[in-house]
């Protein structure tokens, strides 16, 4: 059979292909067809770029992006990039989202938000600048999203010191959004008086207030009416003792975070002791052994963070780690969190150990006493956590090799965040390439860290984000070897002076990549902005 018969039957294949194709689309089932029929388009052009075959590639090409508009679920939009011009054309086209995020916000009356009928989640974070012309903010067209469910009105992430400028007045606008079940407004202006709009949203179950220095006991207790609520966070709140009595009243609470409310005493976490149906619980630092074994009756506590562990909770009644063995009243328990644990010891770390049914475990900070420390030894007992598949480990000056290598035993980890340890060397790296199901892998602040173990990060084919923050001593060939991972979505290289534009380049072929963190490189911010968007123009070029 000769070259043009040859093509004139996969033309009529191709066509027959796309015909059936366009009948499919008008039946609602493009998506199922559309593979065969860019797989022969793409055949065809190769052999007739510019000619016969350009009409139908860009047929297809026109089906294919109207396909993905309608099926696009999620979109994000940094509208301090984008002008309002092109914010707008992107809800125009992406009528069908369900998960909408409007980063940089600095005004409502341009944006048509209106246009999102189908939006159950809506994430609006404010620039830093942001300066309302009106003594409310324009919440009006969010309140006429009568679709959603969960809604985020937060403060720019990016800032030292966040601060949301939602006011109590603000929410009023809210009042019509019925299916509502989670609100957070955290970091943001509101007090007491918020309440009376929040008890107007009916399925509201999870509220989020953390950070709302102007929220405190006056306001809880009139919260506490609302027992309909599941989920409270109040972290960092001008939280007292009489403000978490009233939380001892709302029975159906199932998720309580009172971390860094400095004003609750261990007499007032003794008032939690009713909320049986609790399964996530942050308790308020300095929290000791007596509060926390005041909690014995809510067994069905299955995530637990505990913040500046002083003394009293490490050394109960003077004997060790004693204090540490109450979280075995808590059988359920699947992650833990402990945070400035200062006073826990590798005997404390070998109880630790004993948790089997730990899915996720923390510990930070757990090293700086001049009295107690977690070591090698403490390090290795955590080994005993088969089921393990997150660990973070921080600030753990002591621990080295002898206590790292270990860790290669957890196959089932999937996140890894070693972090702040001084004693971190490459070999200790690549005794951890047997953990080959990790998506995620922190080396921040890993001064000893080189080449040599960046090279061993090629052999985890899995990872889609890595940390490599402060590691001072990675230089532009360690990318070439970042290059190899496939699989990346997220690299963090702020703070390190040896990464050049020539080393960027190397990540070039990384598909999937979506961020890079190149903040504190030489010539400042700018200067990392200027080097990124080399990157991304190269990017662009070759995967469209």
């Amino acid at each position: 059979m000769d070259s043009g018969t040859r093509r004139s039957k996969r033309l009529k294949v191709l066509r027959s292909q796309e015909a059936t194709g366009l009948q499919q689309l008008e039946g609602g089932f493009w998506s199922c067809a559309l593979p065969e029929v860019l797989q022969l388009v793409l055949a065809m052009v190769e052999e007739h770029e510019d000619t016969v075959f350009l009409k139908h590639a860009r047929l297809v090409n026109r089906h294919w992006l109207s396909w993905a508009s309608n099926a696009t679920q999620r979109l994000e939009i940094d509208c301090g990039t984008y002008d309002y011009v092109a914010c707008n054309k992107l809800l125009k086209r992406f009528t069908g989202v369900e998960d909408v995020a409007l980063l940089g916000v600095e005004d409502y009356d341009p944006l048509e938000i209106r246009r999102l009928h189908q939006v159950t989640h809506l994430k609006v974070e404010y620039c830093e600048l942001f300066r309302p012309s009106t003594p409310h903010l324009p919440l009006v067209q969010v309140g006429d999203l009568t679709t959603l469910v969960s809604l985020e009105l937060l403060p720019d992430s990016q800032a030292d010191y966040p601060r949301s400028p939602v006011k109590d007045g603000d929410l009023n606008a809210l009042v019509n959004l019925k299916r509502l079940t989670k609100i957070n407004l955290s970091h943001s202006r509101v007090t007491c008086k918020c309440v009376g709009a929040l008890e107007k949203l009916p399925s509201l179950t999870d509220v989020d207030l953390s950070g709302c220095s102007e929220f405190g006991d006056h306001g809880m207790q009139q919260l506490a009416g609302l027992t309909r609520i599941a989920a409270v966070r109040l972290r960092g709140c001008t939280l007292g003792d009489r403000g978490v009595k009233a939380l001892g009243l709302m029975l159906n609470l199932t998720v309580l975070n009172i971390d860094r409310c400095k004003k609750v005493s261990n007499e007032g976490v003794c008032q939690l002791g009713s909320l049986t149906k609790l399964t996530e619980l942050h308790l308020p630092p300095h929290t000791v052994a007596s509060g926390v074994q005041c909690l014995g009756a809510l067994t069905a506590i299955s995530s637990l963070v505990l913040n500046d562990i002083g003394p009293t909770l490490a050394h109960s009644n003077g004997g060790g780690d004693e204090g540490v063995k109450l979280l075995a009243q808590f059988p359920a328990l699947s992650r833990l969190v402990l945070k400035s644990c200062s006073y826990i010891s590798d005997n404390g770390a070998g109880f630790l150990g004993t948790l089997t049914g730990l899915v996720e475990l923390g510990l930070h900070h757990c090293g700086w006493s001049s009295r107690d420390m977690v070591r090698n030894s403490g390090i290795v007992a955590l080994t005993n956590l088969t089921a393990l598949e997150s660990l973070s480990l921080s600030q753990l000056p002591d621990t080295s090799r002898e206590g790292l290598q270990p860790l290669g035993r957890l196959t089932k980890l999937r996140v890894l965040r070693l972090v702040g340890l001084p004693l971190l060397f490459d070999d200790t790296l690549a005794a951890l390439t047997s953990l080959t199901l990790l998506v995620e892998l922190s080396l921040r602040k890993s001064w000893k860290v080189t080449l040599e173990g960046v090279d061993t990060l090629e052999h985890l084919t899995s990872l889609t984000k890595v940390d490599l923050a402060g590691c001072h001593r990675v230089t532009n060939v360690a990318l070439e070897s970042l290059g190899r991972l496939h699989a990346l979505m997220e690299l963090d290289l702020q703070c390190n002076p040896r990464i050049t534009n020539a080393g960027l380049m190397h990540l070039v072929p990384l598909r999937f990549l979506r961020r890079v963190n190149l903040h504190g490189h030489r010539g400042g911010s700018r200067g990392g902005k200027r080097q990124f968007l080399a990157v991304k123009r190269k990017w662009e070029e070759m995967h469209g």
